[in-house]
Formats: C-alpha cells, sequence, structure tokens
C-alpha cells in the first residue's frame, strides 16, 4: 500500500471512532 492509502484509511479510522466515542459520551449527559 502506499502512504497516501495508509494516511486516508488511518484518518477514516480516526473519525469513524472519534465519532463512535463523542456519540457514547454525550448520551449519558443528555439523559440527566
Amino acid at each position: 500500500m502506499s502512504t497516501a492509502a495508509i494516511i486516508t484509511m488511518v484518518v477514516a479510522m480516526a473519525i469513524i471512532w472519534g465519532g463512535l466515542i463523542f456519540a457514547i459520551k454525550s448520551l449519558p449527559k443528555e439523559e440527566q
């Protein structure tokens, strides 16, 4: 794989996981 492909994949995964973590952390605050 090329460097650009690896960087793109890492960035995409970071956005996906970041969004999941943000959603999980924001849910309890809305319930309280």
